[in-house]
């Protein structure tokens, strides 16, 4: 479900990758530091007491603050989706997930929210949004995945290594081993750089094929096609109004036309 997935497909039609290596360096934080942002830590340790009333909150549409604002502490690593009151519009037999998250919450109560985070984003989020991108990339293309962070013996190194060495809790920072070799081999300063982003407009082009998107979507036997209907015009809406928070709106938005692709063109999916 990572928004850069959309971008793969584009880059095999500009280079050729087939029987290459292809090596990422995605799930290191788990080693040196799975460190929040600082708007994000004060969120969830503000807002994650309210998710008592998820159960109200649930029932609106998606993408509105108060939905936003009752999640659970174990979705404010990084977990968001449509609203409950959306999912029964569109999908057969949905079920309220907040339970689940609450119990994953109840589970790691006496954790900090950095290793909270990590215990968390590292196992799920990184691994099967995050990385399993470039792993459906590389099956498709017959390429050869590499993941240095897997490998045994620097697994084992980073593990055994003083927090000291690793992250700084106080000042949101974390590789910092890694900060220092750079800084004391080749000049790098990473603090004045700042924290770089890899940003993909895949909005731009899921609009450029609008008419293919709403296609697939519509004709998904997944989802109930009234409701679908009526979700995804409500998510077109809010995005045009330039509701405050459109980025998170057209993230579901791609999300239900992978998942409806997924299930449309799955040759192991019997429909």
């Amino acid at each position: 479900m990572d928004n850069v997935a959309l971008a793969y497909p584009i880059y095999a039609t500009q280079m050729e990758f087939q029987n290459s290596n292809i090596i990422d360096g995605m799930g290191n934080d788990v080693y040196i530091g799975h460190i929040p942002s600082q708007l994000e830590f004060n969120r969830q340790k503000i807002f994650s007491r309210f998710h008592k009333l998820r159960p109200i909150t649930g029932k609106f549409a998606s993408g509105t603050r108060f939905e936003i604002a009752t999640a659970t502490r174990t979705e404010w690593t990084g977990l968001f989706g449509i609203s409950y009151g959306d999912t029964k519009k569109i999908l057969y037999n949905a079920f309220d997930t907040h339970k689940y998250w609450k119990n994953e919450d109840l589970k790691r109560k006496n954790l900090d929210y950095f290793d909270f985070r990590a215990s968390f984003r590292g196992v799920i989020i990184d691994q099967e949004i995050f990385t399993r991108k470039v792993r459906n990339f590389t099956d498709i293309i017959n390429s050869n995945m590499i993941l240095p962070w897997t490998n045994q013996k620097v697994a084992k190194y980073f593990l055994i290594l003083p927090e000291k060495y690793l992250f700084d809790r106080k000042t949101f920072k974390n590789k910092l081993i890694l900060r220092n070799i750079l800084k004391e081999k080749i000049g790098l300063d990473s603090d004045k750089i700042g924290k770089m982003v890899y940003e993909f407009d895949f909005y731009s082009i899921l609009m450029m094929m609008k008419h293919e998107v709403d296609h697939e979507i519509l004709s998904c036997k997944l989802w109930d096609r009234k409701g679908i209907e009526k979700v995804l015009n409500h998510l077109y809406q809010k995005i045009n109004s330039n509701h405050r928070l459109s980025m998170r709106i057209k993230y579901l938005v791609q999300r239900i036309y992978l998942i409806s692709a997924w299930y449309n063109k799955n040759s192991y999916v019997k429909i």
